[in-house]
């Protein structure tokens, strides 16, 4: 006989409620609780849930590849973040330091026991867990939305305002301003870095980004994608995203006027 299991819906407008690592390890927040299946296998296998949160799941992240133990990372609306292991599901750290509801979280890929926090106060925390050290910034007025750590550094994160505002944050320097990137008009609901160096951008099918610099992708609820140089500062390129029937037009992208129609 075959077992179906029929999971719960993950909590809605909430842009970093599900991730999944590189194993195909995948946890994602439903109600007050976290889920976790593996998904390298066919059908995908149930792992369990974690149901310590008293509150709506906002946002979860799982640990980098190497880190110490099988760890995931979850925060709720009522200001708590925790983490706690995926295969035993034992809470193993927790902090209650945000005054309002947590909205983003992103674990470090290059410093893997550092995790930044934030919520709709606008009050970023950087918690580091090995030292059990917490530090608070408010680098712009606004709620936060969305954020994410760079890929190449432990010190950079990208923070999303709900005013459309995207602000490049050193951590390590009291949460010192590196770039305010403005373009948006609404929430930024997704950030991604590229994975790899370089901001020579363009539409090709073998790009070749060059060796300066890092690229930074956001979505808005304005309903476009933009592709900044977090180096220098500006917009790359735009493009917006169709409505229902609509179909994509390449534009011309080094003046960032890439449109979909």
């Amino acid at each position: 006989m075959t077992e179906l299991t029929l999971p719960p819906s993950p909590n809605w407008y909430c842009p970093k409620v599900i991730d999944m690592d590189s194993t195909g390890k995948l946890a994602f927040g439903a109600r007050q609780d976290v889920h976790i299946f593996n998904t390298a296998d066919f059908p995908p296998i149930y792992l369990g849930v974690f149901g310590l949160h008293r509150d709506r799941i906002s946002a979860v992240a799982l640990c980098p590849p190497h880190y110490s133990s099988p760890s995931c990372c979850s925060a709720s609306e009522d200001g708590k973040v925790k983490v706690w292991n995926t295969e035993t599901k034992a809470l193993q750290h927790e902090h209650n330091t945000h005054n309002g509801k947590v909205t983003g979280l992103s674990w470090s890929s290059v410093q893997e026991d550092l995790i930044v926090s934030g919520d709709d106060k606008g009050e970023l925390v950087v918690w580091q867990l090995n030292d059990a050290r917490i530090q608070t910034y408010c680098p712009e007025k606004g709620g936060i939305f969305c954020l994410a750590f760079s890929p190449f550094s432990a010190a950079c994160v990208a923070v999303g305002y709900r005013t459309g505002v995207i602000v490049l944050v050193d951590v390590k320097k009291e949460g010192t301003i590196l770039q305010r990137l403005r373009g948006h008009d609404e929430d930024i609901q997704s950030l991604v870095w590229c994975p790899v160096t370089g901001e020579d951008f363009t539409m090709k099918d073998t790009p070749n980004f060059g060796v300066e610099g890092h690229l930074l992708a956001s979505g808005s609820r304005d309903r476009t994608i933009r592709i900044w140089s977090t180096s220098k500062g500006r917009q790359l390129s735009l493009f917006r995203v169709p409505k229902p029937g609509g179909y994509f037009q390449r534009g011309d992208q080094d003046a960032g006027r890439g449109k979909i129609k």
